[in-house]
């Protein structure tokens, strides 16, 4: 990742504007689910600890003409104050005199939250001068919105024109596990000409009329097409599957593949053969893994 982390600078002392993503779902006024937030404990906890004054800016959902109660970020706040065991108050405004008060009032080692940046519409359509004014409040910006670096608003893209801009824990994480839900270029090719190469020796096996051998052939042959088919079926559905679904898919579908297929030749995969099913669960862990990190962080609609 060539984008420089907070990791390479020295924050101690100094105000810094995090953008997180606070996007969490609410039941009876209370955050339901607060996996958005645990996200970003690391980054926010590194820079508490390291001295830093740090300020969190997030939206929540999509308020229409200004500040609205319904869409506040308080019961973030309140959750978030709780999962660090120390005081975050909500500051009534992410900009203006209240914010920058807020601002020239931190300590090192203390966190407030903005309120909603979507309560002005300079958010939304990445207007210079809401960036610049956001921009005010700190000495740094850190970007750590898993699920919105991909806006270009002002929160996220034009506040960066401004401020040294620095990438958060999870926002590198997101950068490290980028394309694992799809197909990834050479792997893939490499991976279905090594499969096309064990067909083509299973096919010979197949036709050696020595007993054992053709079943062990027909079974190499049903039992890669079978894998090559149901690894092009999952990449194919992976935007339309549920995240879980996907994950569970990408383990079970190399056992299912080649038990299908002994069943079809009546014949028991070999030890090699059960060895190279272990192999490839073994390799789809970490892109299941990552199908569970789009459905913990994933990007919004």
């Amino acid at each position: 990742m060539n984008k420089k982390t907070i990791r390479d600078v020295d924050f101690k002392n100094k105000r810094v504007l995090v953008r997180v993503d606070f996007n969490v779902p609410l039941k009876d006024g209370k955050v339901s689910d607060d996996t958005r937030i645990r996200a970003s404990l690391p980054t926010i906890k590194y820079l508490l600890d390291g001295g830093g004054r740090v300020l969190l800016c997030s939206h929540f959902g999509r308020p229409k003409g200004g500040p609205d109660p319904k869409y506040s970020l308080g019961p973030a706040a309140i959750r978030l104050a709780e999962l660090l065991g120390q005081p975050a108050p909500l500051v009534p405004d992410c900009v203006g005199v209240a914010a920058e008060n807020a601002s020239a009032e931190l300590l090192p080692g203390q966190v407030v939250l903005l309120e909603n940046v979507r309560f002005h519409p300079g958010e939304e359509k990445n207007d210079p001068a809401f960036a610049q004014r956001l921009a005010v409040l700190a000495d740094l910006y850190v970007n750590d919105a898993f699920g919105s670096a991909h806006r270009a608003h002002a929160s996220t893209e034009g506040v960066a024109h401004h401020l040294p801009a620095y990438a958060g824990f999870l926002l590198v994480l997101r950068a490290a596990n980028t394309d694992l839900r799809r197909p990834a270029g050479p792997l893939f090719h490499a991976t279905a000409s090594s499969a096309l190469v064990l067909a083509a020796v299973g096919v010979v096996l197949a036709e050696l009329e020595m007993p054992g051998w053709a079943a062990h052939g027909w079974l190499l042959v049903l039992g890669v097409s079978a894998q090559v088919i149901g690894y092009l079926a999952i990449s194919i559905s992976l935007p339309r599957l549920p995240a879980v679904v996907t994950s569970i898919l990408l383990l079970v579908q190399p056992v299912l593949s080649v038990g299908v297929a002994a069943l079809i030749v009546d014949e028991r995969p070999s030890p090699s053969q059960l060895a190279g099913v272990a192999l490839v669960v073994t390799g789809r862990v970490r892109p299941a893994l990552n199908c569970l990190l789009w459905r913990w962080y994933g990007e919004e609609p």
